[in-house]
This record gives structure tokens, sequence and C-alpha cells, in this order.
């Protein structure tokens, strides 16, 4: 999504501070486990882009707290990599 469209597509401009409120709303404590999983684009346009949702979640579960996110790569099969290959086994 084009940053213009999430703009459009926004009914405000979502900012860190609120990001961290929103969170707090939906029960997130300092020192908790958290997996996040997310899409950018689902949650509008957010003043700092993805820095500032990571360090709004960063910010709620605290130094105590753990934050897990998985990286996948769609379509990425090991069996074509090259640099460094992959071992057979």
């Amino acid at each position: 999504m084009a940053e213009s469209d999430a703009i459009a597509a926004s009914a405000q401009p979502i900012t860190e501070q609120a990001l961290r409120a929103s969170l707090r709303a939906l029960g997130l404590r300092a020192g908790m486990t958290v997996l996040v999983h997310s899409s950018l684009s689902s949650l509008g346009w957010v003043c700092g882009g993805s820095t500032a949702v990571i360090r709004a979640l960063l910010a709620v579960v605290g130094a105590d707290g753990t934050l897990v996110m998985p990286a996948h790569s769609a379509g990425s099969d090991p069996a074509g990599w090259e640099n460094p290959p992959v071992p057979q086994a």
C-alpha cells in the first residue's frame, strides 16, 4: 500500500503515544511476553512507520518483557539458497 493510500484510509494519523495507549487498553503490561504478527498497513498511517510500532511495543512491555516478532519470507525455499548455500543434509 502506498503511503498516500494509507493516509487517505486513516481516520487520523497514529502516533507512537497513541499506539502505547491502545496497546495498554488491549491489556499489554510491563513484563509480559508478547508474540506479534502484524501488517503495518492494517494499522493505517503510523507517524514513524514500523519503527514507531516497535518502539511502542517495547515501551509497553518494558525492560522485563519479551517481544517476539517472527520474520517470514513468503516463497523463500532453502533449496534455492546460494549465498551461503544450505547444506544438503
